[in-house]
């Protein structure tokens, strides 16, 4: 999602939109700086192997201390499976 539509979506009174999809998609929406806060729902599900999705693709960070910390995170459970949100940048309406 470039800068440019971003505008055109707030020069519309749009302030909010969901990114729904995967590990590069998350990845692209991250690198491009459009990402206020992180949602994820987990499920009790060990699946594994070399050629497992994750949750982000990309380059990754190259040292720990160059990963992306997120406070705040809010975790409330969902039958057995459980939704962890917490904000990307700064403060984000409905996770304070």
């Amino acid at each position: 999602m470039s800068p440019a539509m971003l505008k055109q979506l707030v020069d519309h009174n749009i302030n909010s939109v969901l990114i729904e999809g995967g590990g590069t998609t998350l990845a692209l929406a991250l690198a491009a700086g459009c990402v206020d806060a992180w949602i994820a729902h987990v499920a009790p599900v060990l699946i594994g192997g070399a050629e497992a999705p994750t949750p982000l693709d990309g380059l990754g960070a190259a040292t720990l201390a160059d990963a992306i910390r997120l406070t705040g995170a809010r975790v409330t459970p969902l039958g057995q499976d459980v939704e962890i949100a917490a904000p990307v940048a700064g403060d984000v309406y409905g996770l304070d």
